[in-house]
């Protein structure tokens, strides 16, 4: 949400950035009065217009039209030499004439003040893209294009671009929050560092409106504010829900992955919130866990249902709704499918698989064999017991990997 400020909205941003300086410099206009455009159409052309490359002898082919001096009606003393000076992207090119007067006669781009417009949209255009500075001026080093400084690039950065974005972003999340405060509402969030392992420095835990889709706030915190790397993403989390608590929101579900940190944070600080885990994630670890135990030679027969038993987790989570009891018993029901019982009998009530009539296979389990044991072990694990009710929703945080994966553009995550 950060970084939507790009082609159609440059404009809008090119106008903020305008007020900041014209505010810095004590500025009322941008143009005189007498001017039959107002700002915006001003911006609008100067965004929406084309800009070229010009080589420099096809522009002395331009100058050689200047013959005599212009500083004042009174000097008609010829032209001498041109000197042409840049700064960043922008060219001024200077007259001089035999009485050395100098004077300016043309100018590449047009000024805010004493700021470039060009340089303005370079910089603007390096952050909204996704792109990196070096990358950039060397590409202009290349084809010999003079460009702005690192520092002009970060000092644009600072005191224009950034003031920008934080103004929009802080509008959108305003009006976005007082669209869902008044009902209670599903969060589902998520951490992401700046590099994998353990030296990660920054993290960045974000959380969305699970209906609308809509990201509502996020956190960042150092490491240097947290005990460790792995404990970023909890100290993250809090700061966020608690900003989230304190702006008003009724938050009745938030789901996460299986963070032990967040576990507890969620079970000690915030009883009242149904947290739930992304049955994505689990459903990841659960496969990682069947294919390790199916790499047992004893155990092998449990290969090919490695995906049926994870794509049943799935479904009981989505059929339950929100019933621990009957996830729990969908779940179970597991144990008698793999061996071709289809029906049985459970407190006095007769119960049946839903799907239809299955062809016979080679791949049913026997009882009591190693294979069939170890399924008994696993789906009946205390742990997972413990952790059903936390999958009765259905929640996951695919829209957030989708986020995750495009802020990448702008914030790409970095390798030790």
């Amino acid at each position: 949400m950060i970084f939507r400020l790009v082609s159609s909205q440059l404009l809008r941003t090119l106008h903020c950035v305008i007020q900041i300086i014209l505010q810095k410099q004590r500025k009322k206009a941008l143009t005189s009065a007498k001017s039959p455009f107002h700002m915006s159409q001003v911006l609008k052309i100067f965004v929406s217009e084309k800009k070229y490359i010009v080589f420099e002898s096809c522009l002395d082919e331009l100058l050689t039209k200047y013959n005599k001096c212009t500083k004042s009606d009174h000097c008609d003393a010829p032209i001498i030499s041109f000197e042409k000076v840049t700064t960043g992207c922008l060219l001024k090119v200077y007259t001089i004439c035999e009485q050395n007067h100098k004077c300016l006669v043309w100018r590449s781009q047009p000024l805010i003040g004493k700021r470039s417009i060009g340089n303005i949209l370079a910089s603007a255009g390096i952050l909204f893209s996704g792109s990196h500075y070096a990358k950039i001026n060397e590409y202009f080093k290349l084809i010999g294009v003079p460009f702005i400084s690192k520092s002009s690039h970060y000092m644009y950065q600072k005191y224009f671009l950034f003031p920008v974005i934080d103004v929009h972003y802080k509008k959108e999340q305003k009006k976005i929050i007082d669209n869902v405060k008044a009902k209670a509402i599903c969060l589902t969030g998520d951490g992401q560092c700046d590099s994998p392992g353990f030296c990660a420095k920054y993290c960045t835990y974000t959380f969305i409106d699970y209906n609308t889709k809509k990201i509502l706030d996020f956190s960042l915190i150092q490491v240097s504010e947290a005990t460790s790397s792995v404990a970023m993403e909890k100290q993250a989390f809090t700061r966020c829900i608690d900003k989230l608590i304190a702006d008003g929101l009724i938050i009745r579900i938030i789901a996460t992955d299986r963070h032990v940190c967040i576990r507890k944070v969620m079970r000690e600080r915030y009883p009242q919130i149904n947290h739930q885990f992304d049955i994505w994630h689990y459903c990841k670890s659960m496969t990682k866990k069947l294919q390790n135990l199916a790499k047992k030679k004893s155990l092998s027969e449990l290969a090919p249902w490695t995906t049926s038993i994870v794509n049943h987790m799935w479904s009981c989570s989505s059929f339950c709704k929100g019933d621990p009891e009957v996830l729990r018993e969908r779940w179970r029901s597991l144990l008698r499918h793999v061996l071709n019982e289809h029906c049985w009998e459970s407190n006095g009530e007769q119960k049946r698989c839903d799907h239809a009539t299955i062809p016979e296979n080679e791949d049913w389990l026997k009882r009591h064999t190693p294979a069939h044991n170890k399924l008994i072990e696993f789906v009946t694990n205390k742990r997972m017991d413990r952790e059903l009710p936390h999958l009765t929703y259905f929640c996951h945080t695919g829209d957030l990997e989708v986020y995750h994966s495009m802020i990448l553009k702008y914030r790409p995550t970095l390798h030790c």
